[in-house]
């Protein structure tokens, strides 16, 4: 899928009243990063925030079972990017 496609999409939920402005800008970022992301732990952490974000835009009221993997991921880049300034 490209990201004329999923923005679209966004704009359309946007349009019906589904999501907020600023919801649509939170997910889209989170779209747009997901692609961008050079690795796999960067790539899992903005598609989990996708999932996450987009679930409770639309009403989600329990998404514990992100939470986990969200955070490890997000600890997993913190890790990276720690060593990776050590290596310098």
């Amino acid at each position: 899928m490209h990201d004329g496609a999923v923005l679209s999409f966004l704009e359309r939920l946007e349009a019906a009243g589904d999501i907020s402005s600023a919801e649509r800008e939170l997910i889209a970022g989170d779209w747009l990063n997901e692609q961008r992301a050079v690795n796999a732990v960067e790539s899992e952490y903005w598609a989990l925030r996708l999932v996450r974000d987009l679930g409770r835009a639309l009403g989600a009221r329990d998404q514990r079972a992100l939470e986990g993997p969200l955070q490890a991921a997000e600890d997993q880049l913190v890790r990276d990017f720690a060593a990776s300034l050590t290596r310098r």
